[in-house]
């Protein structure tokens, strides 16, 4: 009855919705309306109430895992966590809202207890998700986007919240932007100096990407504040670092906003360091926000690993 209830609730309110221009006041009802559903859909396992609020587009970002495209692919991928976990609590914190125009972007921070099903170990984690909202050609108001990261490298999470066996998108596959106006021009170039100052390993240099009240929400880490803040992290998170010879960051969804713009990125890194050679791939969201002078900032971003 409680699922029943909450399900016609939710959809209700979203179908009331659903023809009119979607003002801040309705947007906030509808995350708070989605996060309430979304919770009891992950401690119930309904995989009906958890997907309900996102568009057939949209897009699902975890840590550890290829990015699930469209609605099929996000399905499949709270599926296959509801059979190898079970969830006995999970907690959003809503930190922060930004009103960009016609998307809307939650920022905060979630408390996970789960139970591995097939051996009832369990695990207690934290994290940051940035939740990105988007107004419809019919005025109603779905999530495009889901990504979350961990604040710290938890024990035996990263092969645990990995699933081979449904069909997911790894970023690299995912088609980047044509660079075709100033907007696109500005931020690939961007992604390139980010990309030349990671090969240099010149954090001191690429702080000057971040807007002076920057937020950034690392890889197994909790997310950080503020540009000396974040520079300093750089520096201790590069210290031990092998060079890389190969670093890609490539812009693959661009919009812009009343701010400036929010991208959608992959990444793809190389480096040879004896034992320490590898590969990294991912994924991340970044938005930009336009300095007093007009300068193009990071003001807010978060990563996550493909695997």
């Amino acid at each position: 009855m409680k699922h029943f209830f909450l399900r016609q609730l939710f959809l209700t309110t979203l179908a009331a919705w659903g023809c009119t221009s979607a003002s801040a006041d309705m947007i906030d009802e509808v995350r708070a309306a989605h996060n309430k559903a979304f919770t009891a859909g992950m401690l119930e396992e309904k995989l009906e109430i958890v997907v309900s609020s996102f568009a057939e587009n949209g897009r699902v970002m975890p840590e550890y895992q290829e990015t699930g495209l469209g609605k099929e692919q996000i399905s499949q991928y709270y599926e296959a966590f509801f059979e190898r976990f079970d969830t006995k609590k999970f907690i959003k914190t809503t930190d922060e809202v930004l009103n960009l125009g016609h998307l809307i972007v939650e920022i905060g921070s979630f408390q996970t207890d789960l139970i591995v099903t097939e051996t009832s170990e369990e695990k207690s984690l934290t994290g940051t998700y940035f939740d990105v909202w988007e107004t419809q050609e019919d005025g109603s108001t779905k999530l495009f986007s889901s990504a979350w990261n961990y604040d710290a490298a938890f024990d035996g999470i990263r092969s645990l919240m990995h699933f081979s066996d449904i069909e997911s998108t790894p970023a690299q596959r995912i088609p980047g932007i044509t660079v075709s106006d100033e907007l696109s021009y500005e931020v690939s170039a961007l992604s390139e100096f980010n990309d030349v100052l990671m090969k240099r390993q010149q954090p001191e240099t690429l702080m000057w990407i971040y807007a002076e009240d920057a937020a950034y929400a690392p890889h197994d880490a909790p997310i950080v504040k503020g540009r000396d803040a974040i520079a300093a992290f750089l520096k201790n998170y590069t210290s031990y670092w092998v060079p890389f010879d190969f670093v890609d960051v490539s812009v693959d969804r661009l919009d812009k906003t009343q701010w400036g713009a929010i991208s959608y990125t992959s990444y793809n890194l190389r480096w040879i360091g004896g034992d320490q050679t590898g590969v990294a791939t991912g994924k991340g969201i970044r938005i930009w926000k336009r300095s007093k002078d007009g300068q193009l900032q990071s003001y807010r971003q978060i990563a996550m690993h493909d695997f």
